[in-house]
């Protein structure tokens, strides 16, 4: 993927979404009880939109932390790359306006060119993975990919099914 064009917003994922993505058959994308993750959300020159949810608390790598934060304080607060979903259907986000602390919005738009790259390289990797060119060992892709969404979008990303 290129990193030169693209664009961004903080959006929430419709309850259409989440009635064609059900826990109960996609068990890795987040929802909060009777709402929706907030997402960052980009738009990419591939078709399809990636998704990248705000969680309070984020004990792995694969994630932007927040440094500079009113939450990030007392948690590890961040952007989830293992939990981002793909979407080419824009019926698939909230009209609903969504909101998420300013700090947190600042810090995202500074290093937005990072967590796209950062973003997108999980992604690059998952795919290499799949189409047996990665160069990392079983153990690391495992921790990766272990509970990550990305198994769930091979009809986005041209993929053979899982």
């Amino acid at each position: 993927m290129d990193s030169n064009s693209f664009s961004f917003e903080i959006r929430k994922l419709s309850s259409h979404f989440y009635s064609d993505y059900s826990r109960d058959s996609y068990p890795e994308i987040l929802e909060k009880e009777l709402r929706p993750y907030t997402c960052l959300l980009i738009e990419t020159n591939y078709g399809y939109y990636i998704c990248i949810p705000f969680r309070t608390d984020i004990s792995h790598k694969y994630s932007y932390h927040f440094k500079s934060t009113s939450r990030s304080v007392h948690h590890r607060s961040g952007l989830d790359y293992s939990k981002m979903v793909l979407v080419s259907d824009t019926d698939y986000f909230s009209k609903e306006s969504t909101l998420i602390d300013r700090d947190e919005y600042v810090e995202t738009q500074k290093n937005i060119q990072k967590i796209y790259t950062h973003a997108v390289a999980y992604l690059n990797e998952y795919v290499k993975f799949v189409n047996g060119n990665s160069s990392l060992s079983p153990e690391e892709l495992r921790r990766r990919y272990q509970f990550s969404t990305l198994k769930y979008f091979h009809d986005i990303l041209h993929l053979p099914k899982p």
